[in-house]
């Protein structure tokens, strides 16, 4: 709003490249690790879920079978622009190869008792 710099720190296009971001995000790591070792452990009871049973889940994929997955090869393009460069000098684009499902739902029932 105000057009205020926040520095390299909040924006991803340098932050990756800025070795002390590196550092700082192990020693934030670091301090959430410390805190989640001095909570205690999860008991059987908040867990679980007694009297709930899945009873069947299954995979549809329209124009297959049940349980069938279908999965292929697809091509895309990831416009990369605004991350390599600050001056702008037109699009670049990178094209790649990649493993691409069909849309598919997930039935599963549940009994509860």
């Amino acid at each position: 709003r105000n057009l205020e710099n926040y520095g390299v720190m909040a924006d991803p296009t340098t932050t990756m490249r800025d070795p002390v971001f590196y550092r700082w995000h192990a020693f934030i790591d670091d301090i959430c690790q410390e805190h989640k070792s001095t909570l205690p452990r999860y008991t059987t009871q908040q867990l679980d879920f007694p009297g709930v049973k899945v009873t069947s889940a299954e995979i549809n994929t329209q124009g297959q079978p049940k349980n069938r997955l279908s999965t292929f090869w697809q091509q895309s393009d990831v416009d990369f622009s605004r991350g390599l460069d600050f001056a702008p000098r037109g699009p670049v684009f990178a094209r790649f190869t990649h493993l691409q499902h069909a849309p598919f739902n997930y039935k599963i029932q549940i009994s509860n008792t």
